[in-house]
């Protein structure tokens, strides 16, 4: 079986014993959580991985394991349970294989520019930055303030930081979902072809594409490359 699906296995199998240490506490985020790693099914997985790789398997369980593992190092006897700690260690692995295979739509490729003028974000604490992008969605009028996951914001702010930190470091150009996307709880939708998110969604990247001919569909661009391109466009000085 592949590496990425004995790691699922490995991941339900500790969810399960887990949980029932959690039983004795009132920690219902942390079991909420774990009950949804539990469900997954594995064979619904093992046809995904055979008929469209590692990548689709990771975007079907990514936001459920990222918010599991929030949830599981919030809680206060997480040091105490030898399993949640290895649960932790191989979600982190799946992390590690997201974070080196890092994927950028159009639309998503000015951020690297916006976070070179203005890096502060990478100063914040968790809980400050979540705070200041919930005040920048309260002034976005096509979606609601809550439209984003926190475990979205908190995983674009980390693919940024390793892009801006590691400047050959280089991501594929892919059109329709990202790496960005992979922890959006609207992924779904936005993969539907028939529904509003996907259109509004592939609106925008239909648009920076205009201005960003220079990147094409499978090929790999660096966060150097991006803002060489940028400056020579008088885009950024």
């Amino acid at each position: 079986m592949d590496k990425i699906l004995r790691d699922i296995k490995a991941i339900i199998k500790l969810s399960k014993k887990i949980l029932l240490e959690l039983k004795i506490g009132n920690i219902k985020k942390a079991r909420k959580h774990l009950e949804e790693i539990i469900a997954f099914d594995i064979d619904e997985l093992t046809r995904l991985q055979k008929e469209n790789g590692d990548r689709r398997v990771i975007d079907e369980c990514l936001v459920v394991l990222k918010e599991a593992k929030r949830a599981l190092k919030e809680t206060k006897s997480f040091q105490n349970i030898e399993e949640a700690r290895q649960l932790v260690e191989h979600i982190e692995k799946i992390e590690k294989w997201e974070f080196a295979n890092i994927r950028l739509r159009a639309h998503h490729i000015p951020k690297i520019a916006g976070y070179e003028v203005d890096p502060s974000i990478f100063e914040l604490s968790d809980k400050k930055y979540l705070a200041q992008m919930k005040e920048i969605m309260k002034k976005v009028e096509t979606h609601p303030d809550d439209f984003y996951s926190e475990e979205l914001f908190l995983n674009m702010r980390e693919i940024f930081r390793r892009l801006r930190d590691n400047p050959d470091l280089k991501f594929e150009f892919v059109t329709g979902s990202d790496s960005v996307c992979a922890l959006c709880n609207h992924r779904k939708e936005c993969t539907d072809l028939n529904h509003e998110y996907h259109k509004i969604a592939n609106g925008y990247d239909i648009e920076v594409s205009k201005s960003h001919p220079e990147f094409k569909k499978g090929k790999f661009y660096s966060t150097k490359l991006v803002l060489e391109l940028y400056r020579a466009k008088g885009w950024l000085k």
